[in-house]
């Protein structure tokens, strides 16, 4: 029986997702926050915003292997940081951005630092924050992806400058 993509509903879980036990993969709060994503997506930024503060209440109560925390916390950190700035919570969305790169300063690992950077980045654009202050962190995200070679992101991050500055990107 052949699928048709037009009868495809995505299962989204509705109401209160309940406390969270245990200690989860990076690989399940990858997946919780997708659930969070997704929810953001349709425009439901209270649920997903709901879910990803119980995986930071989560964070906070779990004693976790420090390279596990990191992978996950940063990846928690981040959906938060982006939900937040799409909500219009920039200052929070920013305090949350910043959180995720000290730790993976700290932690010397740059897997979504330039993601990181780059949310911070477009929350400081729309607070109509000082434009040298953008261009330098936008700079910092182009830089930490290509310390990771993520071509991708340093492409967006380049269109990125150029739509909106109109200028050439240069470091």
């Amino acid at each position: 029986m052949e699928k048709s993509s037009e009868n495809y509903v995505p299962f989204i879980p509705r109401g209160n997702v309940g406390v969270m036990h245990g200690a989860f993969s990076w690989r399940e709060v990858m997946l919780i926050c997708n659930i969070a994503a997704s929810y953001a997506e349709e425009g439901d930024f209270e649920q997903s915003i709901a879910l990803l503060r119980k995986v930071g209440t989560y964070f906070d109560n779990m004693s976790l292997d420090s390279e596990e925390r990191m992978v996950s916390e940063v990846l928690y950190l981040l959906t938060l940081s982006k939900t937040l700035g799409r909500q219009g919570s920039y200052d929070e969305a920013l305090k949350t951005g910043a959180k995720g790169v000290e730790i993976c300063l700290n932690t010397k690992s740059g897997k979504n630092l330039a993601l990181l950077l780059y949310e911070m980045t477009k929350n400081l654009e729309l607070k109509n924050e000082d434009e040298k202050i953008c261009k330098v962190r936008l700079r910092q995200a182009f830089i930490a992806a290509k310390l990771n070679d993520d071509q991708k992101l340093m492409e967006h991050i380049k269109l990125h400058w150029e739509e909106l500055y109109k200028t050439p990107f240069l470091l």
